[in-house]
């Protein structure tokens, strides 16, 4: 019963980093046009995980916010956070045949 419980565990805070990478890149998007804004960046999901799974850090990179890599970034949250529900489901599917027992 182990695995699936850390598992879980793993899904939550990958589904919590997409989050938290949306929020970023949204907010960076919404500065895009003014002068001297700094572009904010999320630690990487596996820098999240080696801390314990944490709350995901944010921190203010002094570049200029392209609305492209912004676009792309808002892209990979969004895979990230169909792929922690697509895991989480999964999952959850696993453990009710496990319940159910054999037939």
């Amino acid at each position: 019963m182990e695995a699936p419980v850390s598992t879980l565990k793993l899904t939550s805070a990958l589904a919590r980093h997409a989050a938290h990478a949306h929020a970023a890149v949204t907010s960076n998007l919404a500065r895009a046009d003014l002068p001297g804004a700094e572009r904010l960046a999320v630690q990487s999901f596996e820098d999240m995980v080696r801390r314990g799974g944490e709350a995901p850090r944010s921190f203010a990179v002094p570049e200029v916010i392209s609305t492209e890599t912004e676009m792309l970034s808002l892209a990979r949250a969004g895979a990230d956070h169909q792929a922690s529900l697509t895991l989480w489901k999964s999952t959850l599917n696993m453990l009710r045949v496990a319940a159910a027992g054999p037939r």
